[in-house]
């Protein structure tokens, strides 16, 4: 279902290519202008920061911020040409390159491990939910078909507490709106990360169920990427190499003094800021750099299971070594 689903999603993509006009980027004052999509998430802390420290405007790079839908679709659009950069989990990202989308991991936008969860399972506060193989039966929301919560799920959460994905009903949800789902009752359970996982165990009416500690494989994951599109990569990469120079600074503060990102999040994503101070830290390389063994276990994992038919060559999609293989075929 998931591979069906997303499937759906690329060729809709596909189709549609010669229908849109691509949003090329543009230059203004001397500045190169980028839309990019951005989670709703704390994963995205050295990014905000960034933007708001004047990081990329430092290197002639003007950002238009605009909020994700999902990942599957952020692939979509950036496919698409739509938008120049985009957050995308590793998973939808790797479904992606299965199937031919071009498109460039240029940083390591967020991960975590089993010792800092930042994934979870929310449920009512009266729910008759104790554990997960609880959810037989059950409707659960997640972000979207082909997203990191969907294939997480299939991987790893329903098989730990001995279900399959015909056990349950899913329903897809943007992260932001699952509060109200479970609060009426539309859904049983949501899947949920972080600052909405703290948001459900600080609410009257939520609690988290679990935290999947016991689900998270010892590589740990890599929640999201920052993307480009391959070609406008190729034939930018000084504009590619000035975005990671911008965002690494974001990193560097953002571990340096982490409750001032949290506090600077709250405009971002328009959560109180004592709320996001109870939020645990993503795990971000200080060079930026995409861990590309961890992507590859991944991508061996997801074959064998199913997931994805065509193990893609993670290496030739990380940046710098997606432009050396392109110039080299």
């Amino acid at each position: 279902m998931t591979r069906r689903a997303f499937a759906s999603v690329i060729s809709c993509a596909f189709a549609a290519t010669c229908l849109l006009v691509s949003c090329a980027p543009s230059i203004d004052n001397g500045n190169t202008k980028l839309t990019i999509l951005h989670g709703v998430s704390t994963n995205n802390l050295p990014l905000f920061v960034a933007v708001n420290n004047g990081y990329f405007l430092e290197e002639g790079i003007e950002l238009d911020m605009q909020p994700e839908i999902s990942s599957p679709r952020n692939l979509q659009l950036l496919h698409l040409g739509e938008v120049q950069v985009a957050g995308v989990g590793a998973i939808p990202a790797l479904l992606g390159l299965s199937r031919g989308v071009r498109v460039v991991a240029v940083v390591e936008n967020g991960a975590y491990s089993a010792e800092v969860p930042q994934q979870a399972v929310a449920v009512r506060t009266d729910s008759e939910l104790a554990s997960l193989s609880d959810l037989k039966g059950k409707t659960l929301a997640i972000t979207g078909f082909g997203s990191h919560s969907d294939v997480t799920l299939r991987m790893e959460i329903l098989p730990a507490a001995g279900l399959t994905v015909d056990d349950i009903n899913l329903v897809e949800i943007p992260v932001a709106q699952m509060e109200g789902a479970l609060v009426t009752g539309t859904v049983d359970a949501a899947l949920v990360i972080e600052p909405w996982a703290s948001r459900a165990e600080e609410s009257e009416d939520l609690e988290v169920l679990s935290w999947l500690e016991d689900t998270i494989p010892e590589t740990g994951h890599i929640i999201s990427m920052l993307l480009m599109q391959e070609e406008f990569a190729n034939e930018h990469p000084e504009v590619v190499e000035k975005f990671r120079r911008a965002y690494k600074r974001g990193v560097v503060e953002t571990k340096r003094d982490h409750g001032a990102a949290l506090a600077l999040a709250s405009d971002f994503l328009k959560l109180p800021p004592e709320l996001l101070a109870k939020t645990a830290p993503w795990e971000w390389p200080g060079d930026g750099q995409i861990r590309v063994e961890i992507l590859q276990q991944l991508a061996d994992s997801m074959a064998a299971l199913g997931i994805i038919e065509t193990v893609p060559e993670v290496g030739a999609f990380v940046w710098p070594s997606s432009v050396l293989t392109t110039a080299t075929n």
